[in-house]
């Protein structure tokens, strides 16, 4: 593990303990990503190793992460990170099936989402809408949009890669999106045990730790469940009733919360870069929360 304040890949010290499955599922595993931090020790080594090549498996990535340390010790603190790979990998390595055959069969298929995958179809590539990336990933509000086609790479989508990532790289439509998000809303049917769901909606990171991305520092009231984010203390720009809510929004604009509150779920695809951190994604979800509250305060 790198020591604090580390200015090279020797300058470590023993991890305390083996990464688990639960904090490969929280980010609190000790690995990073190499997007989020520019100019860091393990940004460096992650780009210059080629751990994002879209024409690697996972398998290759996994190989690359096991010769570099990690940025601290495990079940300790919070970094978005590779870790949903990692665990992709493990679903190839449990199942013996590579991760796309999997979740078609096991979650895709089951749940009707027949628009869901890795590689838009030659017939339906004119339905892929446009993405368009901000000014400057590390200011998201700077102003400025530029349309960007070759995002995260030249012909994504379009055709089959090596990498099937779990942490990103599937395209959807809101149908599909909505029919996942409902599979996880209270009393809804489900692929997954009442203990799992339990889980999902459970702070599984230490006291007093909160999600941080280096671009925005800490986000206080905000953990991580199994699954995303948690509100566990809203901010002035949450709704008061957001309590308890699970959520994620992904960099390339899609956005998605579940309040079991409140049972309702609410789904965003904006196709703007990091759209999650944009004032119109708080304000969207404000107006939902207080529509449905007026609406349980009619029919009460």
């Amino acid at each position: 593990m790198l020591r604090a304040g580390a200015t090279s890949l020797d300058d470590t010290e023993p991890a305390k303990s083996s990464i688990t499955i639960r904090q490969l599922l929280s980010h609190s595993s000790g690995l990073s990503y190499g997007f989020f931090d520019p100019g860091t020790v393990i940004f460096k080594a992650l780009n210059k190793r080629g751990v994002h090549n879209p024409m690697t498996t996972l398998a290759d990535m996994v190989d690359v992460l096991t010769g570099l340390p990690l940025i601290y010790q495990p079940g300790t603190s919070w970094e978005y990170s590779l870790a949903i790979d990692v665990v992709a990998r493990l679903v190839e390595v449990i199942s013996g099936q590579r991760f796309d055959e999997f979740i078609k069969a096991r979650i895709l298929d089951p749940l009707g989402m027949v628009d869901t995958g890795f590689v838009v179809p030659e017939k339906d590539q004119g339905r892929l809408v446009a993405y368009y990336a901000g000014a400057d990933l590390m200011e998201p509000m700077k102003p400025g949009l530029t349309r960007t086609d070759n995002a995260p790479f030249p012909g994504a989508n379009l055709r089959p890669i090596a990498r099937l990532n779990g942490g990103g790289g599937l395209v959807s439509t809101l149908p599909d999106m909505v029919a996942l998000i409902r599979s996880l809303l209270p009393g809804s049917k489900t692929l997954l045990k009442p203990e799992t769901m339990a889980q999902m909606m459970t702070n599984q990171l230490p006291e007093d730790q909160w999600i941080r991305f280096a671009l925005m520092g800490p986000q206080p009231g905000k953990v991580h469940g199994l699954a995303g984010g948690m509100i566990q203390q809203p901010s002035p720009l949450d709704h008061p009733d957001a309590a308890g809510e699970l959520y994620w929004g992904g960099v390339a604009g899609t956005q998605w919360w579940i309040s079991p509150k409140r049972n309702m779920a609410g789904v965003m695809m904006a196709q703007r870069q990091m759209a999650f951190v944009h004032p119109f994604s708080f304000e969207f979800k404000r107006l939902a929360y207080e529509a449905v509250k007026e609406n349980a305060e009619v029919v009460a």
